[in-house]
C-alpha cells in the first residue's frame, strides 16, 4: 500500500471522493472479501458454534474492517498529497492492498516522504486507539471485530514501514537517498534493491522457516507466497524505472530532437528539396505546425514536376497533439508527454518556435542505453 507517481486512474466501482479525486473498489478487491470469508468463517464458526450460518456474516465483516483500514491508509497519504498541492489522481483498493496516484512531479523529497509516512502514521494512530478501546469491552463478535481493527492497522502500519520499495518505507529509503544525492532515480534504484532484499527476508521468515518447522503449505504460508511475489513485482518495477530515467537524466533535450527547417504548406516541394533535402516540419498559413515533408514523398515527385507541386500534396499529415512545449533542455517533461499521449513522433516548440521534432524510436533506443538514430 504506497502513494504513487500519477498513472491513469483504475476502473471499478466508485464508492466516492477525497478531494475531488475518486475512491474506487477495484473488481479484484471482491475476489480478496470472498477469500476472507470462506477463509475467516469457518474458524469463527468453531469457536461461536451459536452463531451458525451468522459466522460467514461476521467474515464478511473481517473483510470490511481489512477495507476501511486499507482506505484510512490511502485517505492520510491522498490528504497530505492535497495539502502540499499535489493533484491526487486516484485512490484505489483492490487485491494487492490499495494505492494512491498523484502527481508528485513539483514535491521535493521531504514532502514525498511525509506523503508516503502519513499512511503508516495513520494505521499506527488507529491500532493504538481501538486497542486502548477494546480494554473497556466485554468478549463478544464487536470486541472481536474491534481487537480485530486494531491489530491490521497495527501490522499495516509496521508492515508499510519495511524499507524497500513499492512499500512506503521504501519511499522513504528513495526520499532519503534523493535528498543525500540530488538525484530522485538514484534513490529509485536504491529503494528498488532494498525492496528486494526486504522480499527474501519476507520469504525466509515467512515461508522457509515455518515449512522447516514442519508446518506445510499451509493457507499462511501460500498467502506469504502471494505478498512476497506482489512486493517482488513491484521493488523490480521500481528498480526497472529507476534505472531508465537514469538513463534519460543523462540526455539533454537537445540531444533527442532532430532539428528539422520549417516549410508551408503553400511552398513548393522543389523549394523544399531545395532548403530541407533531409525533410522538414510543415506549418498552415497560420503558422501552425500541421505535418512532416519526408525525403521520400519529395523523391515520388518527378523533378520537372517539383516546382509545381506544393508540399501540401505531399504532407504527412499529423493529429494536434503532435505540438509539445518545452521549457528548458529537459527531456524527461518532453518524453513523458510523448508516452502519454502514446504517438511516435511529435514536434517540439520551445520559446514560441519549432526546434525540431522528437521520436519514440529514439527515446526507445536512449532508455535501452543506446543513441538517438541520425
Amino acid at each position: 500500500m504506497s502513494a504513487q507517481p500519477a498513472r491513469p486512474a483504475a476502473g471499478g466501482l466508485l464508492i466516492g471522493r477525497v478531494g475531488g479525486a475518486p475512491v474506487r473498489l477495484g473488481w479484484s478487491w471482491f475476489v480478496l472479501a470472498a477469500v476472507l470469508v470462506v477463509w475467516v468463517a469457518p474458524n469463527i464458526k468453531d469457536q461461536r458454534p451459536d452463531l451458525g450460518t451468522g459466522a460467514y456474516a461476521v467474515g464478511l465483516a473481517v473483510a470490511l474492517v481489512l477495507l476501511v483500514a486499507v482506505l484510512a491508509h490511502e485517505f492520510a497519504h491522498a490528504l497530505v498529497a492535497q495539502a502540499f498541492g499535489a493533484r491526487v489522481i486516484a485512490i484505489v483498493a483492490d487485491l494487492f492492498g490499495g494505492h494512491t496516484s498523484f502527481d508528485g512531479s513539483r514535491l521535493g523529497p521531504g514532502r514525498v516522504a511525509a506523503v508516503a509516512f502519513a499512511g503508516p502514521l495513520a494505521n499506527g494512530a488507529l491500532g493504538g486507539a481501538f486497542s486502548l478501546l477494546t480494554l473497556a469491552m466485554d468478549g463478544g463478535v464487536p470486541h472481536y471485530l474491534m481487537l480485530l481493527f486494531a491489530k491490521v492497522n497495527l501490522y499495516l502500519a509496521a508492515f508499510n514501514l519495511l524499507p524497500g520499495l513499492p512499500l512506503d518505507g521504501g519511499q522513504l529509503v528513495e526520499s532519503a537517498v534523493w535528498a543525500g544525492t540530488k538525484n530522485r532515480h538514484k534513490g529509485t534504484v536504491v529503494a528498488g534493491w532494498c525492496g528486494r532484499i526486504v522480499t527474501v527476508l519476507v520469504v525466509l521468515w515467512w515461508v522457509v522457516l515455518p515449512i522447516a518447522r514442519g508446518q506445510g503449505l499451509g493457507t499462511y504460508v501460500l498467502w506469504s507466497l502471494f505478498i512476497a511475489a506482489f512486493l517482488w513485482r513491484g521493488a523490480s518495477a521500481a528498480l526497472t524505472r529507476g534505472q531508465v530515467l537514469g538513463r534519460l537524466d543523462a540526455v539533454s533535450l537537445s540531444q533527442l530532437v532532430v532539428p528539422l527547417p520549417v516549410v508551408r504548406e503553400t511552398d513548393s516541394v522543389g523549394l523544399a528539396a531545395t532548403h530541407a533535402p533531409g525533410g522538414a516540419i510543415v506549418v498552415s498559413a497560420a503558422g501552425q505546425p500541421v505535418g512532416l515533408v519526408l525525403p521520400d514523398g519529395v523523391a515520388q515527385v518527378r523533378v520537372d514536376r517539383r516546382e509545381a507541386t506544393l508540399v501540401g500534396a505531399i504532407l504527412v499529415r499529423q493529429p494536434d497533439s503532435w505540438v509539445i512545449e518545452a521549457t528548458g533542455d529537459d527531456a524527461l517533461p518532453v518524453v513523458q508527454e510523448l508516452a502519454q499521449r502514446n504517438i511516435p513522433v511529435a514536434v517540439v516548440r520551445r520559446d514560441g518556435r519549432l526546434v525540431g521534432v522528437i521520436q519514440a524510436a529514439d527515446v526507445q533506443r536512449v532508455l535501452a542505453g543506446g543513441t538517438p538514430d541520425r
